[in-house]
């Protein structure tokens, strides 16, 4: 008797029959990789109670959850991955502050 299977499932038997297995260099260079992102410690950390609920409803509008926002925070810190948003956008400002003389084309300071 042949069982008949629906789409889905039809694309899941599809997908096996790809399916090879990694060789053992493969193998050890994903080992290296999960090694690194594993989680091996836990800490405790006291926050004000106004900084941990300002932490859970931001990481609720990024759609995570606030440990996991807590730890993407302080890994992007120690990689130099951590971006001040007010040191990017005073430049910026100041940039959009100057505008030039519509007759001489000098610069001149917008009040």
């Amino acid at each position: 008797m042949k069982i008949k299977l629906d789409k889905y499932e039809q694309s899941i038997a599809r997908a096996a029959e790809l399916y090879r297995p990694a060789t053992a260099k493969e193998r050890q260079k994903i080992e290296r990789v999960l090694d690194k992102i594993r989680k091996n410690r836990n800490i405790n950390i006291r926050l004000s109670d106004e900084v941990l609920g300002a932490i859970k409803k931001r990481s609720l509008r990024e759609g995570i959850p606030y440990q996991t926002l807590i730890s993407s925070v302080l890994h992007k810190y120690v990689t130099h991955q951590l971006v001040d948003v007010e040191s990017i956008r005073r430049p910026m400002k100041i940039s959009s502050r100057k505008r030039k003389h519509p007759i001489s084309g000098a610069t001149k300071r917008a009040s």
